[in-house]
């Protein structure tokens, strides 16, 4: 038993038991280490020892309270521990006292602990960062280009747009590339804002670049409205013109690919696939080369953007308006517009949405290829699908019509027969297919890839060459390893739609911005505005979401290859 005699007296001075908060005593120990509480509050029975204190917590130089004042009573002479409570974009003053004593007197003892300002909570005061808001852009930028240097979310112009860059391919002695060509080389530059310019280095004389074969580099400056400044290169290659006196041949029944030589790239290598009007069985490929012309290997190569050189005043309204351009271009213009579009390889398209024209361009590569009108026609009603789980396919239609032509295997998924409509396809499966509908011979072992992590000796290796070449793929950011391709992962959505509008080169006549909310990249706005107008896809049936990295289905793969092949 522990009696009050056996506990040493140690109450501070001012100070008296708490008998609510201690042990009562006398105690009865039951077990070892047993804890004996004593607890002590301040003794207000005698009021003159007893006075007043108050803590502040201040921004310095104001009167913004950072923390609520904390007000309580002390002994006289007793001393206070002050805590330095951090709070969110402030940083507690250097110097800043750490204790309070309670003094006797009429006011209550005060003491204030200041905080200075630290917007991005780096530990660095706003008065000494030279980066207040944390967003990589000093001070002095900013305020040098009119943004907020306390808003992380207000950046000069080049930091919030960075151009894309195309390399480009002309022939040597072909018509001269033109200013315009190498600046139509920024692929997004119609996501710049309004007012930006774009200038070529003075030093370069276009009129000579093409007298020889090779590599040039040309370089473009970027000057956004606020003044800020890109400067990006673009790569030019001239190549030996292509003297083939037989451009178009007869399609051969048998052969390899042609390789691809250091000067001149074969734009197209297809084969025949699919019901032929010369009855050929589904599972004979022929093999044919198309070999396309100056003018088409110098514009496949180039930004469809050229047809904006056409009534500049008119493109300015359209641009406004979301228009099309044909909206306001006369029968003469439109003429002259399809002729230019001739010349690079290229057709006029339209599409009635809503009773009203929608146009857009797209190249002529796959005129000739066989399995495109057998997908998109009148195809044999009676061609029934075998499939067990043919009730869980939603897109039937389009899974009839690729099934048909025996892009989608008739037996399934394995030899299962089962389509597995929620099953999602892999980049190289996906890839695969796509070179298919095109018509690409695929049957050639690569000798070496770009991609470290494809094994040449498997099927995906064939197709991934093919997808190289024509340059619809380039593969994730470089590792230690090096380029990789990641053959076996899932396709996502928005790479699957990319590769699908980016075949033909699908391009509309305007300015017209999609209305999704969740890109994740500035490339992923031109295919899925492209896409939108062209009433592909909704984005009102989406909640204005594309998903763009969830994985495609089986089944979301049929429609979306038929839909955009509809447009063909």
């Amino acid at each position: 038993v522990v009696n009050a005699t056996d506990i040493e007296d140690k109450t501070p001075k001012g100070y008296k038991l708490d008998t609510s908060n201690s042990t009562k005593i006398p105690y009865t120990i039951t077990t070892d280490n047993e804890n004996i509480t004593v607890a002590y509050i301040i003794d207000t029975s005698d009021a003159s020892k007893v006075f007043d204190y108050e803590i502040s917590y201040l921004e310095e130089g104001t009167t913004t309270e950072v923390h609520p004042k904390t007000t309580a009573k002390g002994y006289i002479g007793e001393i206070i521990p002050v805590a330095h409570t951090p709070k969110s974009g402030y940083v507690i003053s250097p110097n800043q006292a750490t204790t309070l004593t309670v003094l006797e007197q009429d006011t209550p003892t005060s003491l204030t602990i200041l905080y200075k300002k630290d917007t991005d909570n780096d530990g660095i005061p706003d008065d000494t960062d030279d980066d207040i808001d944390g967003d990589g852009v000093s001070n002095t930028e900013e305020n040098q280009y009119n943004s907020d240097p306390r808003d992380p979310n207000s950046k000069p112009h080049k930091y919030t747009h960075e151009p894309t860059v195309k390399d480009l391919t002309k022939e040597a002695n072909a018509p001269k590339l033109t200013e315009d060509d190498v600046k139509n080389a920024i692929t997004n530059k119609d996501t710049f804002p309004p007012n930006t310019h774009i200038t070529l280095d003075p030093s370069v004389n276009l009129s000579t670049l093409q007298d020889t074969a090779g590599d040039k580099e040309v370089e473009l400056t970027v000057t956004y409205p606020d003044g800020s400044k890109d400067t990006v290169k673009v790569k030019i290659k001239v190549e030996i013109a292509n003297n083939n006196p037989n451009p178009n041949p007869t399609p051969s029944t048998g052969g390899s690919s042609p390789s691809v030589g250091s000067l001149i790239i074969p734009k197209d290598t297809r084969v025949l696939t699919g019901n032929e009007t010369n009855n050929q069985n589904n599972n004979n490929n022929t093999n044919q080369n198309n070999n396309t012309d100056n003018n088409s290997n110098q514009n496949n190569n180039q930004n469809n953007n050229n047809t904006n050189n056409i009534n500049n005043n008119t493109n300015n309204d359209t641009n406004q308006n979301n228009n099309d351009i044909l909206d306001n271009l006369t029968k003469e213009q439109i003429k002259k517009l399809e002729e230019k579009l001739e010349k690079e390889n290229k057709e006029l398209k339209t599409k009635k949405i809503d009773g009203k024209n929608k146009f857009y361009t797209l190249s002529n590569n796959y005129k000739g290829c066989p399995m495109i009108p057998n997908i998109v026609g009148d195809y044999n009603k009676d061609f029934e699908l075998k499939f067990k789980d043919i009730n869980t396919i939603k897109n039937l239609d389009e899974v009839q019509r690729l099934a048909k032509v025996d892009v989608v295997n008739e037996r399934g998924v394995n030899n299962t027969d089962l389509f597995e409509a929620n099953r999602g396809i892999t980049r190289a499966e996906f890839l695969a297919i796509v070179l298919k509908v095109h018509c690409y011979d695929v049957s050639e072992k690569p000798e070496k890839l770009p991609f470290y992590d494809v094994d040449l000796d498997t099927w995906q290796a064939k197709v991934v060459k093919v997808g190289s070449e024509i340059g619809i793929i380039k593969g994730y950011e470089r590792d230690k390893k090096g380029i990789s391709f990641r053959p076996n992962a899932e396709i996502s959505k928005i790479e699957a739609f990319g590769i699908m509008m980016k075949m033909r080169e699908i391009q509309i006549l305007n300015n017209y911005q999609d209305r999704y909310v969740d890109k994740k990249a500035e490339w992923q706005s031109k295919p899925l505005s492209a896409g939108e107008y062209l009433g592909i896809i909704n984005p009102e049936n989406t909640d204005f979401k594309f998903n763009p990295d969830s994985h495609l289905t089986r089944d979301e793969m049929v429609k979306l290859i038929v839909d955009i092949v509809r447009l063909y």
